[in-house]
C-alpha cells in the first residue's frame, strides 16, 4: 500500500484476507522482486540469485569456516571443504560430541589427558545456548517446536517460536510453501506445536508478547488439528489465562478472542470449559475496559453470540447481568455503525437473552422464598 491508502485503515485490517495488520509487516511483492535479482558468490564465484544466495553459501565448499570446537579452544580455520577432514582427527571435536550425549550439557566440564607423559587438565565449554531470532525465523516447524521446548524459560525464544509456528501453520496450508511431510504427518507436527505453546504460555504468564502470540499460534493451529483436540490441550485456559493477566493490552485480547473461537465452533466441550473458567464474564471485562476499541468490542460480541446457548440458561446468564453485561452489549450496540448492521442484531439479540434469562433467574428464587 501507499502511504496514504495505510493511513485510511481503521481498522488496520488486510483489505484482502481481513486479518489483523501488525505495524511492522513484510511487502512480499518487493521481496520477490529482490530476491530475483541476480547475485554472485564471494567465495566460488558461482552465479545464482539473491533469494537462493543465503542458501548457496551455507553449502558452499569454498566459504571460510573454523573447527566446530572453536569456542573450546582449536584454532583451526579453513574452507568448508577441508571441515570435515580436521575435524575427524580433531580431539576437542571428539569431547565436545562426547559431553553433548550426557545429561549435563551446556556446562563446563573438565576432562584429563597425558601429555608428554605428564598429566594435564582442560576445561571444555559445551555450549548449548538458545537460537537467535534469525535462526528461529527460517526453522520448521519441528525445529521450532524443539528449540521452544529445549528453552523453554527464554522469553525472546519463546516469543518467536510461537510466532513462527503461527505463520508456518498457516501459511503452509495456504499454499505459500510445500509440505515437508504427508498432511497426516503436518496434522501431527501441530499437535506437538500446540502442546509446546501452552507449556510456553504457563512459564511466562506475565510477559505479554509471549501472550500474544502464543494465543496466536492457538489459533491458526487449532484450525489444522480440530476443536476437540486443541481442547484437550489446555487451548481454552490458555487462551483465557493470557487475556485474564493482560486485559489492558488489546492485542492480548484480540488474538485471545480468535483463540477461543476456533475451539467453540461445534465443540460442547470447549465452550462448557469456557464458562467453567469465567470467560463470560472476562470477555465483559475486556469490552469495558477499551469502551474505544471498535476491534475488541466486535470480537466481545462476536464471542458471546457464539456462546448465546449457554446465555440462555440462568445461573450463566446471570453471572454475565451481575458483572454488567447489558451496559456493555448496550454500549456496544450504539457504537457499532449503521452498516455494521449484523453486529447491531447480534448485541440485540444478546440483550433480549440476558433480559429473559435475569427474568428467570427471578422467577425461579421468588418460588424458592
Amino acid at each position: 500500500m501507499c502511504v496514504d491508502c495505510w493511513n485510511r485503515l481503521d481498522p488496520r485490517r488486510c483489505p484482502e484476507c481481513r486479518d489483523w495488520l501488525p505495524l511492522k509487516n513484510r511487502n512480499r511483492d518487493r521481496e520477490a522482486r529482490i530476491a530475483a535479482m541476480d547475485a554472485a558468490c564471494d567465495h566460488c564465484g558461482m552465479t545464482t540469485t539473491r533469494g537462493a544466495i543465503a542458501e548457496h553459501l551455507r553449502t558452499c565448499h569454498l566459504r571460510p569456516t573454523t573447527c566446530a570446537a572453536a569456542e573450546a579452544g582449536c584454532g583451526w580455520k579453513g574452507m568448508a571443504a577441508e571441515q570435515a577432514a580436521h575435524e575427524s582427527a580433531c580431539s576437542l571435536v571428539f569431547v565436545n560430541r562426547l559431553f553433548a550425549q550426557q545429561p549435563l550439557a551446556g556446562r563446563v566440564r573438565a576432562f584429563e589427558g597425558d601429555e608428554e607423559g605428564g598429566r594435564r587438565r582442560q576445561r571444555v565449554l559445551v555450549h548449548d545456548a538458545p537460537p537467535s531470532d534469525a535462526t528461529v525465523a527460517v526453522m520448521w516447524m519441528a525445529e521450532a517446536t524443539a528449540a521452544l521446548r529445549k528453552h523453554l524459560m527464554v522469553a525472546r525464544v519463546a516469543e518467536k517460536a510461537c510466532k513462527q509456528l503461527r505463520l508456518l501453520s498457516k501459511g503452509m496450508m495456504k499454499g505459500f510453501g510445500e509440505l515437508p511431510e504427508s498432511l497426516a504427518g503436518f496434522r501431527s507436527l501441530c499437535v506437538s506445536g500446540l502442546d509446546a505453546v501452552v507449556e510456553a504460555m504457563r512459564a511466562h504468564p506475565q510477559v505479554a508478547k509471549v501472550q500474544e502470540e502464543g494465543c496466536g499460534a492457538l489459533q491458526s493451529l487449532t484450525i489444522r488439528i480440530g476443536p476437540e483436540s486443541a481442547t484437550e490441550a489446555g487451548t481454552v485456559e490458555a487462551a483465557l489465562d493470557a487475556m485474564r493477566a493482560h486485559l489492558q493490552v488489546t492485542h492480548v485480547l484480540l488474538w485471545g478472542f480468535k483463540a477461543l473461537y476456533w475451539p467453540s465452533r461445534g465443540c460442547a466441550a470447549a465452550v462448557q470449559r469456557v464458562a467453567e473458567a469465567g470467560g463470560l464474564q472476562l470477555v465483559v471485562a475486556a469490552m469495558r475496559t477499551h469502551p474505544q476499541v471498535a476491534e475488541v468490542q466486535e470480537r466481545g460480541v462476536q464471542a458471546l453470540f457464539s456462546w448465546r446457548g449457554l446465555l440462555c440458561r440462568a445461573p450463566y446468564g446471570h453471572r454475565v447481568t451481575e458483572v454488567g453485561g447489558q451496559d456493555v452489549l448496550a454500549a456496544a450496540m450504539q457504537a457499532f455503525p449503521a452498516n455494521q448492521d449484523h453486529r447491531r442484531f447480534c448485541a440485540a439479540r444478546l440483550l433480549d437473552i440476558l433480559a429473559a434469562s435475569s427474568s428467570a433467574s427471578s422467577a425461579s428464587a421468588a418460588q424458592c422464598s
